[in-house]
């Protein structure tokens, strides 16, 4: 009995780390459905993707909710580490991901702020001088205190993108910009690799119980 009791503690501590570990170390990822509502190409078809008002593209974003604070300047606040992800197929370069520098920022604007996640990155001696995406809402009334998770909980119609391009530094008419309304959204939680382990450990010590009990 004493050896059962001591199975029954570990299960017990072990499940409540679990616990408390998937709430902070999960991977939260977004993917946002959009309908294209603006298209501005004046890249002389240089730009060989085709993209036209009412066509629906997807973006997709992640990052962990222990996404830290690294700036706050009383308007703007950004979050940012390493384990952001942010992309936009039916736009980005190949180049892209390679480049990828994205963060989450909350402005405040007094009566309402602007929450968005954004990234971009030139290349001066690229083909592509610049890109950019944003992805973001407006939030009206009150303060963003900490990293925004309530992404999927926003009003759908409050969600938009811009998407921007510069192919050349010195022809400005060259520049690509896309723009488009949130049409659906949805969510998951993808937990750390440590937590399974500990999921599983548990579940070898739920086995051990049962037979301690025999």
């Amino acid at each position: 009995m004493r050896a059962l009791r001591i199975v029954r503690n570990m299960l017990f501590f072990a499940f409540a780390f679990v616990s408390s570990q998937s709430v902070h170390a999960a991977l939260l990822v977004w993917d946002i459905a959009f309908e294209v509502n603006y298209v501005a190409d004046n890249s002389n078809d240089y730009w060989n993707k085709s993209v036209s008002v009412g066509d629906i593209v997807h973006a997709t974003f992640s990052y962990r909710p222990s996404t830290p604070q690294i700036s706050d300047n009383g308007y703007v606040t950004t979050y940012k580490d390493d384990n952001i992800f942010f992309d936009m197929p039916a736009f980005t370069s190949a180049s892209w991901l390679n480049n990828l520098d994205a963060d989450i920022d909350t402005v405040d604007q007094t009566s309402r702020e602007i929450i968005d996640i954004d990234s971009s990155w030139f290349d001066a001696a690229g083909p592509i001088f610049y890109e950019s995406l944003s992805v973001g809402f407006l939030h009206n009334g009150g303060q963003y205190t900490s990293l925004p998770v309530n992404w999927h909980l926003r009003p759908i119609e409050d969600i938009d993108f811009s998407y921007s391009r510069d192919l050349d530094n010195s022809n400005f008419d060259s520049e690509i910009y896309i723009s488009g309304q949130a049409v659906s959204i949805s969510f998951r939680q993808i937990p750390e690799p440590s937590v399974f382990v500990l999921m599983l450990l548990g579940a070898c010590g739920l086995l051990a119980s049962k037979r301690l009990r025999k």
